[in-house]
């Protein structure tokens, strides 16, 4: 049985249209993946990277407030500086307990 030549090709561009198809598709599907993992990623180390942020920033404020009670050592000054400390060492425990979860 003799296949034309017009069939034979037609045959053979479908079948690779068929395959550039199949091969496009499965590279949408990996880059879907792809996407939702780094997401999930994202998302975890927002989180740690804020918490990190929070407590740098309570650091400085701590350093600042000891350096102003340094500054002016009266009785009154260095009670107000240390109750500031205080209250942010207070605030600082909640982040090292939600890291603590994560860990």
């Amino acid at each position: 049985m003799k296949i034309t030549l017009k069939a034979r090709l037609s045959a053979v561009i479908g079948f690779l249209a068929g395959l550039s198809v199949v091969v496009g598709l499965s590279g949408l599907y990996g880059m879907n993946m792809a996407n939702e993992g780094l997401e999930t990623v994202y998302k975890d180390r927002t989180v740690a990277l804020e918490q990190v942020s929070r407590v740098e920033r309570l650091l400085l404020q701590d350093r600042l407030a000891l350096a102003q009670a340094l500054m002016d050592p009266t009785a009154s000054n260095i009670k107000i500086k240390s109750d500031v400390i205080k209250k942010m060492m207070k605030s600082s425990t909640k982040p090292g307990e939600s890291t603590s979860k994560l860990i």
